[in-house]
């Protein structure tokens, strides 16, 4: 449900009490964790949410899952798709997103795969 309801708070009217009533409390603050906070533009908006990101542990780190499925699908979609201008976004800010999200023996082999596309972008640009 967490993958599912990810990106709902922040692309729609349904707010984090909403999905709390409906799908109950941990669902809905791996949500919250999801959904960007507010800021003037990109860059603010993923460090305020970074930071937030960085702070998770116990079974909320389920979200830390479902984000770094996420940007790899995202990562993909754009190799797939050309889309430099998104990648080189993406290449950017790798780092502290990685900082941010990854934790040791937590999916592994996902962010093999995530590291290995972002080098061979940071190879061919």
């Amino acid at each position: 449900m967490v993958a599912y309801l990810h990106d709902v708070v922040e692309d729609t009217e349904v707010t984090v009490e909403q999905v709390s009533a409906e799908f109950g409390e941990l669902v809905a603050s791996c949500v919250a964790i999801l959904s960007d906070e507010p800021g003037q533009d990109r860059k603010d908006r993923k460090a305020k949410t970074y930071k937030k990101m960085a702070a998770v542990s116990g079974e909320q780190e389920l979200a830390l899952i479902v984000k770094a499925l996420d940007r790899l699908a995202n990562v993909r979609a754009c190799v797939l798709d050309n889309h430099e201008r998104l990648l080189a976004v993406y290449k950017t800010e790798h780092s502290v997103f990685k900082q941010s999200v990854y934790r040791a023996g937590l999916c592994e082999s996902l962010w093999d795969e995530l590291n290995r596309i972002i080098e061979s972008i940071k190879a061919a640009t």
